[in-house]
């Protein structure tokens, strides 16, 4: 298993989080421990969101290699588990 460094600095008043190596994900905190506890699901967040949006993108990619097909929206909103 690979391992991020979390960085911590006190920036206005509040702690901020963030990793070098995952530019896309910044939390905050009034305190160091409650800026990674944030950090922490925002993470998360992060990696759920990827996860749908990369099974959407199977979806398209389907879609497009098969233009053909005439999908039923409620089966493609059914896929997309909304």
């Amino acid at each position: 298993m690979k391992s991020f460094r979390i960085i911590i600095e006190y920036v206005d008043r509040n702690y901020s989080a963030f990793c070098p190596e995952v530019p896309v994900c910044v939390a905050a905190g009034p305190t160091p421990e409650e800026a990674l506890k944030n950090y922490r699901q925002a993470l998360e967040q992060f990696v759920e969101d990827a996860e749908d949006i990369r099974h959407g993108m199977k979806i398209l990619a389907r879609i497009k290699d098969h233009p053909e097909e005439v999908l039923d929206a409620e089966e493609v909103f059914q896929e997309l588990g909304l």
